[in-house]
């Protein structure tokens, strides 16, 4: 992996933990406090910003052409903070294959195209 430096991964790392972060901390509350509405805009607003941040503005540095970093980010962060908070790891397990199985559908799809 030519141009990972010391920098390149800790900015990786910083904008991997970003994600999940603003997610944990922010989505649940807009939505106690605007509804369904409030779920909306930190969707926007907080995937919005992420992406900006680790795609726009460069926090995020890529090995390749894929990008799976931000949903693999949202799961193993989210994961591990719901863990550590006393949730129980096999309630992901739904979630993860739903997740694996949309991947590869999508992978899937993208090599049909291309």
């Amino acid at each position: 992996m030519t141009g990972w430096t010391t920098a390149n991964i800790l900015s990786t790392l910083f904008g991997a933990a970003l994600f999940p972060f603003m997610i944990a901390v922010a989505w649940g509350k807009m939505v106690e406090v605007f509804g369904a509405a409030g779920g909306w805009v930190a969707g926007f607003w907080i995937v919005g910003v992420s992406w900006l941040l680790n795609h726009g503005l460069g926090l995020h540095h890529q090995a390749g052409d894929v990008w799976i970093d931000m949903a693999m980010a949202a799961f193993v962060g989210l994961f591990v903070q719901s863990t550590l908070a006393g949730g129980k790891p096999g309630k992901a397990v739904p979630a993860l294959i739903s997740g694996v199985l949309g991947g590869l559908l999508g992978g899937l799809i993208l090599s049909i195209m291309a």
